[in-house]
């Protein structure tokens, strides 16, 4: 199986769940596009360090979520939505990898209305992941 990012991690989770709620909202790894007023965008954003020597990481991630000019209590639920979706999920191999643990970095907060007034949201959610196992890693399973 291929290796896929933590955030496209937190993305297969969210699309697994088919919440009719954010069926008209689009989801982006990295970066979002500008022409779009319902997006979620999910960030890998660093985390704490890696076990030295079992297969176990910490990695962590970000999520933005931004809507149209009028749609601040919305947009506001919709990143609730995801915190609900994601924080007890239960333990899962996604594309290889062992999601064990997601729980809240820092919860939803108000950032900002960007140049169009479109209100922006973030969430931060840390994760442990049990790596696959592979002959590139010094790491042992657990």
């Amino acid at each position: 199986m291929a290796e896929i990012s933590p955030a496209e991690g937190i993305k297969v989770i969210i699309e697994a769940a088919a919440i009719a709620s954010l069926s008209d909202w689009s989801i982006a790894i990295g970066s979002g596009l500008d022409i779009t007023d319902r997006l979620i965008t999910i960030k890998d954003t660093g985390g704490l360090p890696a076990n030295p020597k079992w297969l176990l990481d910490f990695p962590a991630v970000q999520i933005i979520v931004r809507g149209q000019a009028n749609e601040y209590s919305a947009i506001w639920a919709v990143a609730k939505t995801i915190k609900d979706i994601c924080l007890g999920v239960t333990s899962q191999t996604i594309s290889g990898d062992r999601y064990v643990s997601i729980t809240i970095g820092s919860d939803i907060e108000f950032i900002e209305r960007d140049d169009n007034q479109r209100p922006t949201f973030t969430l931060n959610l840390r994760l442990i992941i049990e790596p696959q196992t592979n002959a590139n890693t010094n790491r042992a399973s657990l």
